[in-house]
């Protein structure tokens, strides 16, 4: 047992070894006598025979009385003060913390009175929680610094202004037609190919009047594609008849001359809410050699509006002549959070466009590829550029094409793979996916001619291959016109299946040391009963036990 102040002027000491205890007597006079002997001065306890513990233990009290005149107070001490921890042996005072302490396990495993087999076994269970307690811990402090995310998914509902139906990019599969091939180089086809193959001459471009323009390449890509009032047959938007005129018309060499159909706010779903489509596929427009022998078809891709359309990714979709295709739209809103371990796009940073997407931002980053192998603009990835010459169509063919294409065709795809590492998803984004409800034959055989009264368009385009519609024995007029129908138009027809939508939205785990803290603090507790007081109960007995060695110089 530690020495203990009875008294006034009494100190209990336990000598262990001979298990007998003495009283000294510690007076005013700073002499020091053992109980029922006389009276003697500090010097003389050297003369007394005591164990060596007992001996320290003295040495101890008198190295204090002789820094100290005035050691103990002339109050009866009833509380710890530094003299008497300071008195005491550090295990005596780790044995004092143990069996106080908040720590789960500590106690069990420093009681002497208990089996030895059992401290063992606590010992294990503490260092295995010990381990647990800092391997979640770690984990927690892992997932804080690395910025890991969390995903929640809620379904939404629509308000007034209702959600936005996304846009509608087509393209012919056919990017040149074979008017316009006649019409521009007549019957010779060997400067098309030289200027297709990348072998052309400055001679080659100066017979094609369009080639002289300001930007020659685009103004050629216009003049080839497939022209808006004999591409849309029909167009119908919910309730309303739209025109050629309510379509964009984009370039891009990849895919020719393309049309958007904007966006709009819808406030109801289903079938009866519906954008329908009948496109005329001119397959007599199509020039085997060169758009190849496949049937006349489009591509069709849907996206958010005002961002640039992506043909490459998996929402494309090929519409073949003489059918018809429902499509069904699932639309899911993204809200991404911006970290430096996972980041996202939060306004537009890119230079040749007004609206940041993944699509805009490859395609600028082509586009500068093309300005540094050339010098020039080659505008044919839909960019904008503004502050650098376009190419010369001699040019477009002999660097701009090969580029891209056969001969620097590695560089290029090195180059696109960087391209797609450095292009991130935008923060906030609406996302669109569709999924094919029913796809059929068209014109069916019986109604046909109820068709063909009701829409002037496909009334017009018959009669121009079939002559005007007769007024008896139809039955050979009505074949040539479903031959003619089921050749070239197809019909498209897409609705958003349901107003609700899902919200996609991220968050962080750990957003600071206040969400910290009650996770480590739950480990903690979990697994050793500890909490921030506990924390404080170890740091007194540090600091109990630094003071003593700085004290008295002993350990």
């Amino acid at each position: 047992m530690p020495p203990k102040f009875l008294n006034n002027n009494k100190l209990k000491v336990e000598n262990r070894k001979n298990d007998k205890q003495l009283i000294i007597m510690v007076n005013k006079s700073n002499s020091v006598s053992p109980n029922g002997s006389k009276s003697l001065s500090p010097s003389g306890l050297e003369e007394m025979k005591f164990s060596k513990s007992f001996q320290k233990r003295v040495e101890v009290l008198k190295s204090q009385q002789a820094l100290n005149a005035h050691i103990l107070p002339k109050e009866p001490i009833n509380k710890r003060t530094r003299i008497h921890d300071c008195v005491m042996k550090p295990r005596i005072l780790f044995t004092q913390w143990a069996s106080s302490t908040t720590l789960h396990g500590v106690w069990p495993i420093w009681n002497r009175e208990r089996f030895i087999g059992i401290r063992i076994l606590w010992l294990i269970a503490f260092i295995g929680s010990i381990t647990l307690c800092a391997v979640q811990t770690l984990e927690v402090i892992t997932k804080y610094l690395n910025e890991e995310k969390l995903t929640s998914v809620r379904t939404n509902v629509p308000g007034e202004l209702g959600i936005p139906f996304p846009s509608v990019t087509i393209c012919n599969r056919n990017i040149m037609r074979k008017g316009f091939i006649a019409a521009t180089f007549g019957g010779d086809m060997a400067v098309l190919n030289r200027i297709l193959t990348g072998q052309s001459t400055e001679e080659d471009f100066a017979s094609v009047p369009l080639l002289q323009e300001p930007e020659p390449v685009k103004s050629f890509m216009r003049a080839a594609g497939h022209q808006i009032e004999k591409s849309v047959a029909f167009c119908w938007n919910v309730n309303t008849v739209c025109s050629a005129a309510d379509f964009i018309p984009t370039v891009s060499l990849d895919n020719g001359l393309c049309y958007t159909y904007p966006g709009r706010n819808i406030t109801s779903a289903g079938r009866n809410s519906h954008l329908v489509f009948a496109i005329n596929a001119e397959s007599y427009e199509y020039q085997g050699p060169i758009t190849g022998y496949a049937p006349a078809s489009v591509y069709l891709t849907i996206h958010e509006a005002n961002a640039l359309p992506d043909f490459k990714s998996a929402k494309r979709f090929e519409l073949i002549a003489g059918t018809s295709t429902e499509l069904g739209i699932y639309m899911k809103l993204f809200q991404r959070l911006d970290t430096k371990q996972d980041p996202c796009i939060k306004e537009n940073n890119l230079k040749y466009y007004t609206n940041y997407s993944i699509s805009a931002c490859l395609s600028e980053c082509n586009a500068q590829f093309v300005i540094e192998k050339c010098n020039c603009s080659g505008s044919i990835f839909g960019a904008n550029v503004t502050d650098v010459r376009s190419c010369s169509p001699f040019e477009t063919s002999n660097c701009v094409m090969p580029a891209v294409t056969a001969d620097g065709y590695l560089s290029y795809l090195k180059h696109q793979h960087a391209c797609e590492a450095n292009c991130t998803v935008p923060c906030s984004e609406w996302d669109y996916t569709f999924q094919v409800e029913s796809q059929s034959d068209w014109p069916r055989q019986y109604g046909l001619e109820y068709d063909l009264d009701a829409n002037a368009g496909y009334l017009g385009m018959v009669t121009a291959f079939c002559g005007p519609k007769p007024n008896d024995d139809k039955d050979p007029w009505l074949i040539c016109a479903r031959n003619n129908l089921l050749a070239n138009i197809l019909i498209v027809k897409m609705y958003v299946t349901s107003t609700r939508y899902e919200e996609v939205t991220q968050s962080l785990v750990y957003s600071g040391i206040m969400d910290i803290m009650p996770s480590v603090g739950g480990t903690m507790g979990l697994y050793l009963g500890a909490s921030l007081l506990t924390a404080l109960e170890i740091a007194e007995f540090l600091m109990r036990m630094i003071s003593c060695q700085l004290y008295t110089g002993t350990s």
